[in-house]
């Protein structure tokens, strides 16, 4: 953390550091909304998660691996996945919206009368 400091001064750190937060809260609303996800979709997205959060604890103390653009260029599409997720979300329930809509809806079988009870004359 003090080569980031150093790189960037007190004040640059300290944007860093409501950058860091901002984010988690962006993230943190994501995995609020991934109920609303199809599975498969939301295990995915927390994996990537998890993943992205190993990274970062990564980060500080092997940051030299960092410098490799395979490395960014895979940590940025996770990131990416997880951050395109609302509007994912946001087709997969208008999807459903519209399959309800254009199905019939089914109404319960209707039961016979039942018959009037005989009246017998004896």
């Amino acid at each position: 953390m003090a080569k980031i400091i150093f790189e960037l001064g007190a004040a640059g750190f300290l944007l860093l550091l409501v950058t860091i937060g901002l984010l988690a809260q962006l993230f943190m609303r994501i995995v609020g909304q991934l109920r609303y996800a199809p599975p498969s979709y939301g295990l995915l997205n927390l994996g990537l998660l998890a993943y992205l959060m190993a990274n970062v604890l990564n980060f500080t103390s092997a940051s030299q691996v960092y410098g490799d653009p395979f490395v960014l260029i895979i940590l940025g599409l996770s990131a990416g996945f997880i951050l395109a997720t609302p509007p994912v979300i946001e087709a997969h329930l208008r999807g459903q919206r519209e399959l309800a809509e254009r199905l019939p809806t089914v109404s319960a079988p209707s039961l016979p009368a039942p018959a009037p009870p005989s009246v017998s004359s004896s």
